[in-house]
């Protein structure tokens, strides 16, 4: 994909959206697939590719539950996608 974005003059940026898991599961950061967050995050460092991780600026919301449809599960709802949004074009145009 990057070697794809290059090709028109455009830069990649791999944007990272975690599982509600991460947020209201503990046991679930113990599964192996978790810290593949990491490995991913290095890999693509290596590589020059930048890296939006979305759970820097979740982990540390008030009220996290509110971003999602049962406040706890599934994908984000409207809320959730408009502050993922938000930080992307603050990401990508400052």
């Amino acid at each position: 994909m990057d070697q794809d974005t290059k090709s028109w003059g455009g830069k990649f940026k791999f944007v990272y959206v975690p599982s509600w898991d991460r947020f209201f599961n503990k046991s679930s950061n113990l599964h192996p697939i978790i810290n593949l967050r990491d490995q991913i995050k290095n890999d693509l460092k290596n590589e020059n590719i930048e890296f939006i991780d979305i759970t820097d600026y979740f982990q540390n919301l008030d009220n996290l539950s509110s971003y999602y449809p049962l406040g706890y599960i599934g994908h984000l709802n409207k809320k959730g996608y408009k502050k993922v949004s938000d930080i992307l074009i603050k990401r990508i145009f400052n």
